[in-house]
């Protein structure tokens, strides 16, 4: 749907706009947070293959996030307000949906309301202060994400590394690492890590063609 016919439904079905100043920031944060996805912060690979080498979310992918999430708090504020408004239940949109409007900004302010909040508690407080922390060095693989507890995997305990999801924009794809965790029971299914490109700011094709060379370092390119 295009903006024009964007506005002519919203025209017609005779929505008061409340509060105009909400609707512009959260017009702003939302445009801004769009830019921010369309062209994700890239990670420098130039040392991926040195003894160590350590990765960090990008500062660019963090603050999309929080900018994603402070859009859609805004966006949950908007519809509060326009359910209380002045009007509103005489309207069109109004009598069709009397209570759609307040039940998803509630959603919205306790999804990404919530999502913030953590997001904010992760880079304050989490060990590492990131999203994720990735180091590759020449006998293990260590992630690290957010609050959850460090997981460290030798080349050899890695069953495969594989893409997924190349075919899906950044905030799908990534690369997913399948190993065998300690412990005799979870051996026999195994366990994964996935490695979303906008967290690691490296496109999946790179940090595969990295890993591979640690994984199975005898094998031609």
């Amino acid at each position: 749907m295009t903006l024009r016919n964007t506005v002519a439904v919203i025209w017609k079905l005779d929505v008061p706009v409340p509060y105009p100043a909400v609707g512009i920031g959260m017009a702003l944060a939302g445009g801004l947070a769009l830019l921010l996805i369309a062209r994700p912060a890239r990670q420098d690979t130039s040392a991926a293959f040195d003894d160590v080498w350590t990765m960090r979310t990008p500062r660019r992918a963090v603050v999309s996030y929080f900018v994603a999430c402070g859009a859609f708090v805004l966006a949950g504020v908007w519809l509060l307000l326009l359910s209380g408004a002045d009007g509103f239940a005489d309207t069109t949109a109004g009598r069709a949906f009397p209570h759609t409007a307040f039940v998803l900004g509630i959603l919205a302010l306790a999804v990404f309301g919530s999502g913030g909040v953590f997001g904010l508690a992760v880079v304050l407080f989490a060990p590492h202060h990131t999203i994720v922390e990735v180091i590759v060095d020449d006998e293990r693989l260590t992630v690290t994400q957010g609050f959850r507890r460090t997981v460290s995997v030798r080349w050899e305990d890695i069953v495969s590394i594989r893409p997924t999801g190349p075919e899906r924009p950044a905030v799908a794809s990534g690369v997913t690492v399948v190993y065998r965790p300690a412990g005799a029971r979870r051996r026999r299914r195994g366990a994964q890590i996935f490695l979303a490109d906008v967290v690691t700011g490296v496109e999946s094709s790179t940090l595969l063609d990295i890993l591979e060379v640690r994984w199975r370092p005898d094998v031609p390119d």
